[in-house]
């Protein structure tokens, strides 16, 4: 058999088994909540769920920005999906200035400050388990001025 012949064949064969929804990684449930700071809606804060359990390499953490009403709905594999069953230590990090909707949150200083940046040390928790999760809201405090 020419094995130069197949080349072209098992290279397809390759790339087009790669193409298509990731399906590797363990299941992923919806989950929804809500982050306030000092009770007004955080718009264009970023949650991200760090899981305090090994979920593998190939799954990214979930991540989620806030909308306008305050409302998240965290990614892992497509935009709002959800996260893998499992613990987590969750971090905020709002960047920018009042108003900016959820696209336009790109830079900027933290607003809280870093106070709720690292997830060894924000205080905040979720528990995601098989089916629909609804977070309680999360409301923060505001960091204080540095004047």
């Amino acid at each position: 058999m020419d094995l130069r012949r197949l080349r072209p064949a098992l290279l397809a064969t390759a790339v087009f088994a790669g193409c298509g929804e990731p399906q590797d990684g363990p299941p992923i449930h919806p989950v929804s909540g809500r982050v306030l700071v000092d009770g007004a809606p955080a718009v264009g804060a970023e949650v991200v769920f760090h899981s305090t359990q090994t979920l593998g390499t190939v799954t990214p953490p979930p991540t989620a920005i806030v909308e306008p009403d305050g409302a998240f709905r965290p990614s892992t594999r497509t935009a709002g999906d959800g996260a893998p069953a499992g613990e987590y230590r969750l971090t905020v990090v709002w960047r920018g200035g009042p108003g900016l909707l959820a696209d336009d949150a790109g830079g900027g200083e933290d607003r809280l400050r870093g106070r709720y940046a690292r997830a060894e040390t924000s205080g905040l928790q979720a528990t995601i388990r098989p089916g629909e999760n609804v977070i309680p809201p999360i409301d923060l405090k505001a960091a204080k001025s540095r004047r």
